[in-house]
């Protein structure tokens, strides 16, 4: 812990020794990136202003790592924990977060047009760098078949639809779906009494996951872009409900979820995370 103690206590230090900077972060889920920019002002006066913009530049760059990091932190992990609260709960963690950090990629630099500030802006790939330094599982968990009923079709991903907002399970409240870096599916019970589990984190193969997440988000209901990903014969499904502290979990129906569980090739696209949620573009 007091490993996470001093790295948090560090940005904090650095954030109030830097107050003259604006940071703005965007996560863009259907491109799975983090994009940062910095933004420090330039010297009113001096003779040397490309001189100038060259040492803030420098100095953003070498401060990026903790920024990145402050950024990371209120990302949502899963439907339970944002980055933050897994580090509380695993500080070991701490310096896997800090090296991900560092493989954030400048993007652009420049000054201003009114010669006033510098901008620095860097992208970090959710998964192959962020989830990649995470998760800690190097298989994936089987995910087993139901006895007793096989579908007929043989389907090439999986793709759930978000109609409107979704009454979170076990609540009064209505939500959109939250998209977080692990996202889980889950499905009512047989009987309608309650719900199931059908895919986590665990249940999707590592090397799918840094290569692309366990689900891809879009608003592309015309699937014209997702093909790649979910293939020419995706199952198609309706949300109905979202579950987790964070509403990032989504409900489908018993009879959707046994035409994945029912066959072999269908639960293997859970593992091959050839899974797409389709939600409004103010949520992406």
């Amino acid at each position: 812990m007091s490993v996470l103690i001093i790295l948090f206590v560090g940005i904090a230090a650095f954030a109030q020794a830097e107050v003259d900077q604006q940071v703005t972060a965007i996560v863009d889920w259907e491109s799975r990136a983090l994009l940062v920019t910095v933004r420090r002002p330039l010297p009113e006066t001096g003779p040397n202003l490309p001189a100038a913009v060259s040492e803030i530049r420098a100095a953003i760059e070498r401060d990026s790592v903790a920024i990145i990091v402050e950024q990371l932190r209120t990302l949502p992990y899963d439907s339970l924990r944002t980055v933050d609260e897994l580090l509380l709960e695993k500080p070991y963690l701490v310096d896997s977060l800090v090296e991900a950090a560092s493989e954030a990629r400048l993007t652009d630099a420049h000054a201003t047009p009114d010669m006033r500030h510098v901008e620095v802006s860097f992208r970090l790939d959710l998964y192959g760098e962020l989830l990649a330094a995470l998760i800690r599982h190097d298989r994936p968990v089987v995910l087993h078949g139901v006895l007793g009923w096989t579908p007929t079709i043989e389907y090439t991903g999986i793709v759930i639809y978000e109609a409107d907002e979704l009454t979170v399970h076990g609540t009064e409240t209505t939500a959109r779906l939250q998209p977080t870096l692990l996202p889980g599916i889950y499905h009512y019970s047989e009987e309608g009494d309650g719900i199931e589990r059908l895919m986590e984190a665990g249940h999707v193969d590592p090397e799918y996951a840094i290569r692309w997440g366990p689900v891809l988000y879009s608003d592309d209901i015309l699937e014209a872009e997702l093909s790649a990903r979910i293939g020419a014969r995706p199952l198609r499904i309706i949300a109905y409900g979202a579950f987790g502290r964070y509403p990032t979990d989504v409900v489908i129906s018993y009879h959707d979820a046994l035409q994945v569980r029912a066959n072999e090739n269908n639960r293997s696209l859970i593992a091959e995370g050839r899974v797409a949620i389709i939600i409004g573009s103010d949520q992406l």
